[in-house]
């Protein structure tokens, strides 16, 4: 079985090379987006640094990427938006800059990028709104932190997170950005200069740098074109452009950021919480926050060019594990009608079924019966597996769910077979515990995740820069270190180990095979006490609460309660 960060890092062969990107070497003196200069010089951009972070809404899904410089490429346009700042006499790049630092805000999908040069500093702030409906809207805010005035250059370019983009002309009308006909960008006011660029011409911050601007637009008949509307920004003060994405004119106000995270933190209200040592405070919300963000996305994760339906299974399991069942559900939809119309294969049934299972957690029973038939066979199929009696009592109780009492109780006649070695792997990351081997490990060193995650938290996985199915790994991972799923109960804190010595550990609203769990460590000098409460399935009867890394000798039949347990005896 191949460690967590192993599968964090897999990879995929690349789809193929962009239409033209080898051109770009080319082109001269560009300012390329951050990570690109190796792809650039090598015409290859598979190459490109891929540290993008996905922000949206739950309507639309990802939007929009921002890198780790602060620019935003856009899913729907083939262009991305970039934001420089003059200081003094000097125009000031981000993805030239050393100094620039990046931290998603509280774990959700808004990106602040704060970029220093001297005493300056300009701090960008990117997330998204319902303000364009179903299709979303980008914000962008530029706080200026410096005690002087500031040019800023909103910057319209022909790249998309991948590759290459294309626009062929572009203009600037009152406030906004005219791309291809089409409204872009809204700036806060009336641009004061505009410059353009193009392959032929050179880019834009030549034209910038020798103070060549005047005029209103740009063109260029290969796709290359590229503007700077200069607007002024004063000491002290913030303003905010939106991307419009073609919608003229736009009615609906900016909405604030703090009103956007609140509403993300009230999404997240009714999903399990976990708290345990070593990991970030936010990195919980920002695991399921991306994976809200997947529920609307049809298409593969960005970049990924050969992600296949199954692995939306993963994001599925985990949104059922964290107790987000309503989004579980709509993935669910999507992946039985994939084994409908066959883009789910035969062999990735049980991947399904692992899902489905999961999400027979929630306590209010879920119907299934506009697709009763694939569900069962999904179910079926992993039934066919040996697999751990959690998740047997899951198969059954979801089993009835699709197809009835009668089905759910010949569920434990089916004589279950060893799982093929490649789908181990893959059934574990959804949530299943096999029958032969605990696949909880003692203790996630979160180090290395941690490590691997940049200051935003994102992974790289198949090939996207910032892969939902990744962020599905991780945070079965960390539930299965709070608790473990045993044949008539329930273990807690399977991960514990020396790291976890004196530190506070809280668990709320964990769903289970048994039902809804909540519990809490304090410590008493080298003992820990464990303060617990349980609230069952509908059909448990009964059940027993252990703890056997920390005190081998606790058990407990009670639904709520406490006890101090020995003091725990761990390694290192």
């Amino acid at each position: 079985m191949r460690s967590l960060l192993e599968r964090l890092s897999r990879r995929s062969p690349e789809s193929g090379r962009h239409d033209g990107f080898a051109e770009l070497a080319e082109w001269g003196d560009w300012v390329w987006p951050v990570g690109w200069s190796s792809a650039v010089a090598e015409g290859d951009p598979s190459l490109i640094e891929k540290s993008w972070n996905s922000i949206g809404t739950l309507a639309a899904g990802p939007i929009a990427d921002v890198d780790r410089a602060g620019a935003i490429a856009l899913r729907q346009w083939p262009l991305s938006v970039d934001t420089w700042f003059r200081v003094g006499e000097r125009w000031i790049h981000p993805s030239r800059q050393s100094g620039v630092q990046q931290r998603r805000v509280d774990g959700l999908p808004i990106i602040e990028t704060r970029a220093r040069t001297g005493p300056a500093e300009v701090i960008f702030t990117t997330w998204a709104d319902e303000g364009g409906g179903s299709r979303g809207r980008v914000l962008h805010s530029v706080d200026n932190r410096t005690d002087l005035p500031i040019a800023v250059a909103t910057v319209v370019r022909p790249f998309t997170a991948v590759g290459r983009g294309r626009a062929v002309s572009m203009r600037v009308v009152g406030r906004q950005v005219i791309v291809d006909g089409m409204p872009l960008v809204e700036l806060p006011t009336a641009a004061a200069d505009v410059a353009g660029g193009s392959a032929t011409n050179g880019d834009v911050h030549l034209s910038l740098a020798d103070e060549l601007v005047g005029g209103d637009s740009v063109s260029a008949d290969d796709g290359s074109a590229t503007l700077a509307a200069i607007w002024p920004l004063a000491a002290g003060s913030t303003a905010t452009i939106s991307v419009v994405d073609g919608r003229h004119p736009v009615e609906s106000p900016l909405t604030p950021v703090d009103q956007v995270a609140a509403g993300w933190k009230a999404h997240l209200d009714g999903a399990a919480v976990i708290s345990l040592p070593g990991w970030p405070d936010h990195l919980w919300a920002s695991l399921l926050s991306g994976l809200l963000l997947r529920v609307e996305e049809s298409s593969a994760p960005l970049g990924a060019g050969q992600a296949l339906r199954r692995d939306d299974a993963l994001v599925a399991a985990a949104l059922a594990g964290s107790g987000l069942y309503d989004a579980a559900a709509i993935e669910l939809e999507r992946l039985l009608g994939g084994l409908t119309d066959g883009s789910v294969a035969r062999r990735d049934w049980p991947l399904v079924g692992a899902a489905l299972a999961r999400s027979a957690t929630e306590p209010a029973t879920r119907s299934w019966s506009r697709q009763s038939a694939p569900a069962a066979a999904a179910l079926g199929s992993l039934a066919e597996l040996e697999v751990a009696p959690a998740t047997s009592r899951l198969i059954a109780r979801a089993m009835g769910w699709a197809a009835g009492p009668r089905a759910a109780t010949d569920v434990a006649s089916i004589d279950p077979q060893p799982a093929p070695p490649g789908m181990v792997d893959r059934l574990v990351d959804c949530g299943v515990e096999l029958a032969d081997e605990p696949s909880t490990p003692r203790g996630v060193d979160p180090g290395p995740v941690i490590r691997s995650a940049g200051t935003t938290w994102r992974w790289e996985r198949d090939g996207a820069g910032d892969s939902p199915h990744a962020r599905a790994v991780i945070a079965d991972r960390i539930r299965r270190a709070a608790c473990r799923e045993t044949a008539d109960g329930l273990d807690i804190a399977p991960g514990f180990t020396s790291a976890w010595l004196g530190r506070p550990v809280d668990v709320e609203h964990l769903p289970t095979a048994w039902g809804l769990l909540s519990f809490s460590i304090r410590w008493h000098g080298a003992r820990p006490a464990l303060l617990w409460e349980i609230a069952p399935l509908d059909d448990v009867e009964a059940l027993t609460l252990t703890s056997m890394v920390i005190d081998t000798d606790f058990a407990s039949s009670a639904l709520a309660g406490e006890a101090l347990l020995e003091a725990p005896e761990v390694g290192p």
